[in-house]
């Protein structure tokens, strides 16, 4: 939590009531959950423990800011290289979209991606047993999204 959070949790002062946005706040309001972000998201240095976290059956260690996304020879860049299409230039840790569709979905539900870029969300979702949907403006990302698979299957 922020500061002024802990201070609010801790002295009680605030707006009790309807907010605009519909949100009732509560006298039940003003409860220490530890903060709202899932603490496998925090650096454990910030964690009074780091192995307070939900089992989504990801390792107790996992932290998703200590996974690198570095490497410039993974399936997808080494693919893209062969066939001579540029590869998106901002790919995230497959981690992330892991960890919120375990939290998140049961295997078989449909993940959605309105932003797809290299399509870790889509890869994500189908190793994890789901349906997947991904769109992405820039022809070709999409085209290049098929080198996530081994088979550089077309969808």
């Amino acid at each position: 939590y922020s500061k002024s959070m802990e201070r609010l949790i801790r002295t009680g002062r605030y707006n009790k009531g309807m907010r605009p946005s519909g949100w009732q706040v509560s006298d039940d309001w003003a409860v220490n959950n530890k903060g709202a972000i899932p603490p496998n998201l925090l650096p454990p240095d910030l964690l009074e423990s780091p192995h307070e976290q939900p089992n989504l059956g990801i390792d107790e260690q996992f932290n998703m800011f200590a996974e690198s996304n570095t490497s410039s020879n993974d399936l997808y860049r080494s693919k893209c290289r062969e066939n001579g299409i540029n590869s998106h230039p901002a790919i995230f840790p497959k981690v992330l979209p892991e960890f919120f569709i375990r939290y998140l979905t049961e295997p078989g539900d449909i993940v959605l991606d309105p932003f797809a870029g290299s399509n870790t969300t889509g890869k994500a979702a189908d190793d994890l047993g789901r349906r997947w949907v991904s769109v992405d403006k820039d022809r070709n990302f999409v085209k290049a999204s098929r080198f996530r698979w081994e088979d550089g299957q077309t969808f």
